[in-house]
């Protein structure tokens, strides 16, 4: 009851009255209750002494509300600066983890005991797999860690929550929508439409720490799904490098098989093509003789050079093969490949069509290299076009873009190239179908190797065919010199082998019968004083007696290689300037420098050229 005013003339009675009601309404807590002012005599002081009380206990309260005010701004703010140090340590701790483990501890350790006092996360794969498991606790021990579990180790309840979780529809599988087994709830750890597992939290959990834990699971996400994608990284890292050093390992395996292969098939080749020279030698007037030993010489060049472009493939795919470049004439490149071919163009019954400028088309080149791509492109055209079919070669001038150019064209009117196989023509290995009345054989690298010793010159070669029966052309490109003086080109061509200029002492070594046989007796009939030795050991001790002026040394030997017979030969005073030429069937850079570290003075592939050999022998 709140009295604004009272009459003057009041009684005692009446202002006593007056005093109970207001006492009344004090303590009901009406802060408004006062007594009138106008009072005399004690009444009034009474009511001046009541009016003070009610005016402080008014002031007292309104300082509560303001102090009440002030602790729930203070815990507010002390809310959110615990919520922002924790998110911050958090994402501190997450950002530079790139490991799941470590990711699973760290999320662990700052909400146990921040957040709730037992918490457990799992992480699975793109299938929903169990991959990783973690848990902590704080109920019995305030200092506890984390343990990984394994992934069977996972409570039952906890599976049932995360299955739940990873059979809800996407939209569903949030992390405001946690899922919840009474005192066990799981919050969903997703990063864009994939599952990446769950966060559980065992026990009551307060509305301001449910919130912060919806952040916590998000930035984890986060975390979690850049450490995945590292790892996933990480792997295909680590199977490429897998595959690279695969690749490498076949790619050795493969030189090795290749160096292998070569050195068996030079072995038999060098004793055919001694005896060749011998029969040539010993009847020289019988014309059936000098036909079979045309053929067979024949022959032996071609499985020669069938050898000879295997391992040159490999060299060129390794880098390994260094042009011996020269100013050199294509025209008389062309025109000596064509003539080695003249026998195999007349067998088919082939129509050659040549076409040769009158003036010299100067390039710079290796006239080895640009002989096997000039004899592969028309032995090729031969292979392919049926007897009695018609072959052009042509070599010309061309003005380009950049400079003049050479162009020389092999054309056919053979079985073509189909419109699929066109594409791929110049990979290795690769062959169209083959004639049923082909009587050449091929492995499939002789256009590969002509599209890479092309490329070593600076030029291009371009294939192409109207498609299946329609015959092919073969365009080659090469940078032209322009004016220059002609090269003189050597003359491979074999004839009668000539005496030797001087009879040397020659000590031969090789364990293959054959081969010491007929190079023995090739180089008595150039009246050489020939020896010959089985293994090292035989070498060394006949060549302490024997004093060769020439020795030729086969590698793969028995007891003894030829590297170690060579080193020792070159300490002996008998035979320490003795001429050490290397017969091998390897010729791969590294045999070559480790023969010359173990004393050689040259290196010959086997089957050895007996022209080659008699002019190194007289030089």
């Amino acid at each position: 009851m709140t009295i604004m005013e009272s009459r003057p003339m009041a009684d005692a009675a009446t202002e006593m009255q007056q005093l109970l009601g207001a006492l009344v309404q004090l303590r009901k807590g009406d802060p408004h209750v006062r007594l009138p002012m106008h009072w005399s005599g004690v009444a009034g002081r009474v009511a001046d002494a009541f009016n003070e009380v009610v005016e402080q206990n008014a002031n007292m309260a309104e300082e509560r509300v303001a102090l009440a005010a002030s602790e729930v701004a203070l815990r507010l703010a002390e809310e959110s600066t615990r919520r922002s140090s924790l998110l911050a340590g958090l994402s501190h701790s997450l950002s530079g983890v790139l490991d799941l483990r470590q990711g699973m501890h760290a999320l662990l350790s700052h909400v146990v005991p921040a957040l709730a006092a037992n918490a457990t996360v799992a992480l699975v794969d793109e299938r929903g797999v169990v991959t990783h498991a973690a848990t902590r606790s704080c109920l019995f021990d305030e200092d506890a860690v984390s343990v990984e579990l394994s992934p069977a180790g996972l409570p039952s309840a906890h599976f049932a929550l995360l299955r739940a979780a990873l059979e809800a529809p996407a939209g569903a599988r949030t992390r405001e929508s946690a899922f919840v087994d009474g005192a066990l709830q799981m919050l969903p750890l997703i990063h864009g439409d994939r599952s990446l597992g769950g966060l559980w939290i065992d026990g009551e959990i307060a509305p301001p720490c449910a919130a912060l834990l919806d952040e916590v699971a998000a930035r984890a996400s986060i975390a979690f799904a850049t450490a995945s994608l590292y790892g996933a990284l990480q792997v295909e890292i680590a199977e490429r490098r897998q595959a690279e050093a695969r690749l490498e390992e076949a790619s050795r395996r493969q030189d090795e098989f290749l160096a292998m292969l070569a050195h068996e098939l030079r072995n038999p080749l060098a004793p055919i093509r001694n005896a060749v020279e011998l029969i040539r030698l010993a009847a020289p007037a019988d014309p059936q003789v000098r036909w079979a030993a045309d053929v067979t010489d024949r022959q032996v060049r071609q499985l020669t050079r069938l050898v000879d472009e295997l391992l040159d493939v490999a060299r060129i795919s390794q880098g390994k093969v260094v042009l011996q470049t020269q100013c050199l004439d294509l025209v008389t490149v062309v025109t000596q490949s064509v003539d080695a071919q003249r026998d195999m163009l007349e067998q088919r019954r082939h129509s050659l069509t040549l076409s040769l400028p009158e003036l010299p088309v100067h390039i710079d080149g290796d006239a080895t290299r640009l002989a096997q791509v000039v004899n592969n492109l028309l032995s090729n055209a031969i292979k392919y076009t049926p007897e009695g079919g018609a072959i052009s070669v042509s070599v010309a001038r061309s003005e380009g873009g950049s400079g003049e150019f050479a162009l020389l064209e092999v054309g056919d009117n053979g079985i073509g190239i189909d419109g699929d196989l066109l594409p791929h023509v110049f990979e290795l290995f690769e062959q169209g179908k083959r004639a049923l009345d082909r009587t050449q054989g091929g492995l499939g690298v002789g256009l590969t190797l002509v599209q890479r010793l092309v490329q070593l010159h600076g030029g291009e070669v371009v294939a192409s065919s109207a498609g299946a029966g329609l015959g092919a052309q073969f365009r080659v490109l090469l940078p032209c010199l322009g004016a220059a003086d002609k090269s003189v080109m050597p003359d491979e061509r074999a004839g009668k082998l000539p005496p030797a200029a001087v009879a040397r002492r020659i000590l031969v070594v090789d364990d293959n019968v054959d081969v010491v046989e007929t190079t023995t007796m090739l180089l008595s009939l150039s009246g050489h004083q020939v020896r010959s030795a089985k293994d090292g050991l035989q070498a060394l001790h006949m060549a302490a007696e024997f004093r060769p002026d020439v020795v030729l040394l086969d590698i793969g030997l028995p007891l003894m290689d030829g590297y170690e017979v060579a080193r020792r030969l070159r300490q002996t005073p008998q035979t320490a300037g003795a001429l050490l030429i290397a017969l091998t069937g390897s010729g791969r850079q590294g045999d070559r420098q480790r023969g010359r570290d173990a004393g050689f003075d040259g290196h010959m592939l086997k089957p050895v050229d007996p022209h080659a050999l008699a002019k190194l022998i007289d030089r």
